[in-house]
């Protein structure tokens, strides 16, 4: 064969190959999901839509619009009527400064209903296979989040979920809507869909919800299994260990760990209300302000960057981390299940190093440069840490059993929920144990409300005997005491007496947040209003009666609860709308009535003020960071000196994935 021939053949074989190559990197496409507003309205806080918003914005003015996907609340979409109000807002009002919740729909761009079945059929047919030849998956999940799994299968061992979207159409209900159980996506389904269509494509997610923490296992084993050749004498529980293969190329960031709640979801929502890595990741990622959608700050074009920057920023109960130092977690693990006796001896000192630098005595050290790299990062962070609270620089030299004395015993109350032993009036306020007025344990007292004063106010409505109540608090009372409607609306069955009358179910129906097409403000202030004065109306109603025993009951009820009497509300009135302390949003956000559309929801870990947190950590979670920080770089030290190549390997694999560039 001539040269001249050769040297053709030889370019059309490069031309050929070139065209192949562009033609499988022609399929290859990235996707850019976000996951958020789950839950029920009542549960679906402002602070997830500013940040749901800010994230669709940014990708829609950034990235292809054909692999943009949007899983928000009830599925409204911007510019089409809205079909349900799936958002709830504490807002001040402008007139007398009164904080009111109020429920808007969650309108996004393009956006899909955040319910199991919408997103795990997009997962199948259109996600996966976009990615499937050598794409990227940006996932985003901006969600509540929750511990859940029966344990009864091998990935199903209280894995994390994220909530999703509990309410779907059902035109047997006389709202319209119902609520299911079941309604969230764990880490083992999660990991299944990926498994099954994620293909040469690869997965790199940034969350914020609860429990987040979890989902590292998404491309991790539930525990390292040493190397056999380290022991003279093998436990049998090294033999025990498996590592699943062909786990998804899954990796990225979190808000904290599997164990604890994060910081940040707030219907109440202001510059001094909100924080969190729920509102600092997008804030890093996205360069503009969730509150106007201006550009404000940095973009950043990796969730790494921001994730890093983010961390610095975030001062409250969260503990961020990265798929890789969760890899990292789990060898630490390992290594301290490891007694120095059943090691090699060339093993042993190796062990040993490891457990001083857990003790803090000999910090963690080597010459590996991403080693220097990373122990830098962790010092920022730690630095930015104890600027916020200098009362947590001694926990940086402190023991290990020091600082995990701090962690096993801290107190720290989660946003939203009571503190034990503090009760509530079915009114919604705190009962307490002081006072010259008080006659009765709050739990007696709830007892002869019930049993005395609800059945008389009950017959007296069905009567008609309540002067001065217009038609619609008459339907809403009708309602929440299962006069006429009770089979015909089960949302009421958890506010009928037996349990406490609590009206806040019905409210969000009856104040037409269910319809936005007919939506009518003034009638929403007055239902809300009668709500919140319901008990004490009832009350003064009863002081009132000419039946002996309700006059006598409503009147030690008066005195046995404080906020029952005319004269409460009056002092209070006179103390400020403003007054510190618990408002009606985050009154809102400690119920849960999964069963009844409308009820309150309260997931667990799922903080109803989180945002109104002090940005300075407590002892507890900065002893869980520092200690958290010192398990990653003392077994990233153990497995350098030992050279422990495929476990070293697999953490430069997943460091790489988590660093991923978002593709312009």
């Amino acid at each position: 064969m001539s040269p001249l021939r050769f040297t053709a053949r030889l370019l059309a074989g490069f031309a050929f190959a070139a065209l192949l190559l562009g033609a499988s990197l022609a399929q290859a496409k990235d996707a850019y999901v976000l996951i958020s507003g789950g839950g029920t309205p009542s549960g679906n806080n402002y602070s997830q839509y500013l940040q749901a918003r800010a994230y669709v914005k940014y990708m829609h003015e950034n990235f292809p619009k054909d692999s943009v996907w949007v899983f928000f609340g009830a599925g409204n979409v911007t510019g089409k009527p809205p079909v349900l109000s799936d958002v709830v807002k504490v807002e001040k009002d402008p007139d007398d400064g009164s904080r009111r919740t109020i429920y808007l729909p969650g309108a996004l761009p393009d956006n899909r209903p955040a319910r199991r079945a919408d997103i795990v059929n997009a997962f199948r047919n259109e996600i996966l296979p976009a990615v499937s030849n050598g794409g990227t998956l940006y996932l985003l999940v901006g969600d509540h989040g929750s511990p859940s799994g029966s344990g009864s299968a091998p990935d199903d061992v209280g894995e994390s979920v994220i909530t999703l979207f509990s309410w779907d159409r059902d035109v047997n209900h006389p709202n319209g809507w119902r609520s299911y159980r079941g309604e969230d996506l764990g880490v083992a389904e999660l990991r299944r869909l990926l498994m099954g269509g994620l293909g040469k494509g690869k997965v790199v997610f940034a969350m914020s919800q609860c429990y987040s923490g979890g989902f590292h296992y998404l491309g991790l084993p539930r525990a390292a299994k040493p190397n056999p050749t380290w022991f003279s004498d093998r436990p049998a529980w090294v033999d025990a260990i498996e590592v699943p293969k062909n786990l998804p190329r899954a990796a990225g960031f979190t808000a904290t760990d599997e164990r604890t709640v994060a910081s940040g979801c707030t219907p109440d929502v202001d510059s001094n209300r909100w924080a969190g890595y729920e509102r600092y990741l997008p804030e890093q990622l996205v360069g503009l302000d969730l509150f106007t959608l201006e550009p404000s700050g940095t973009r950043r074009w990796s969730f790494h960057e921001a994730h890093v920057e983010a961390t610095k920023v975030d001062q409250t109960i969260d503990k961020p981390r990265s798929t890789s130092e969760a890899y990292l977690e789990l060898w630490a693990r390992t290594l301290e299940r490891m007694e120095e006796d059943d090691v090699t001896a060339a093993v042993r000192p190796h062990l040993e190093a490891f457990s001083k630098a857990l003790d803090g005595t000999t910090p963690p050290q080597s010459d590996n440069a991403d080693f220097i790299a990373r122990q830098a990062q962790f010092q920022s962070f730690l630095d930015a840490m104890v600027e916020s609270n200098p009362a947590t620089k001694d926990l940086l030299t402190a023991s290990r059993e020091e600082l995990q004395k701090v962690i096993s015993g801290g107190s720290r109350s989660a946003g939203g929920r009571q503190p034990p032993g503090r009760q509530r009036a079915p009114g919604g306020t705190p009962a307490t144990s002081g006072g010259n007025d008080r006659m009765l344990d709050t739990s007696v007292a709830t007892d002869l409300f019930t049993r005395q004063i609800l059945p008389a106010w009950r017959a007296a409505i069905d009567a008609g005997e309540v002067p001065d109540l217009s038609p619609a608090i008459i339907a809403f009372e009708r309602d929440v005491l299962h006069l006429d409607e009770f089979k015909a609306h089960p949302n009421a069955s958890a506010n009928v007496t037996g349990r406490g009358s609590n009206p806040r179910s019905a409210v969000y129906w009856h104040a037409g947040y269910g319809n936005p097409a007919t939506f009518d403000d003034a009638r929403a202030r007055e239902i809300e209003e009668w709500a919140r004065e319901r008990q004490r109306r009832i009350t003064e109603w009863g002081r009132e009666s000419n039946d002996e025993k309700v006059h006598v009951s409503a009147e030690i009820y008066a005195m046995s609860m404080p906020g029952m009497r005319r004269q409460d509300t009056e002092d209070k009135s006179k103390e400020g709308p403003d007054k510190e302390g618990e408002d009606d949003g985050e009154k809102e956000n400690k119920d849960k009535d999964e069963e009844n559309p409308g009820a309150e929801e309260q997931r667990p870990g799922q903080p109803g003020n989180s945002g109104r947190r002090s940005s300075r950590p407590d002892r507890k979670t900065a002893a869980e960071r520092v200690y958290f920080y010192r398990e990653v770089l003392a077994a990233w030290q153990f497995l350098l000196v030992i050279n422990e190549k495929p476990a070293l390997a697999r953490l430069a694999e997943l460091t790489r994935l988590e660093r991923t560039p978002l593709r312009r």
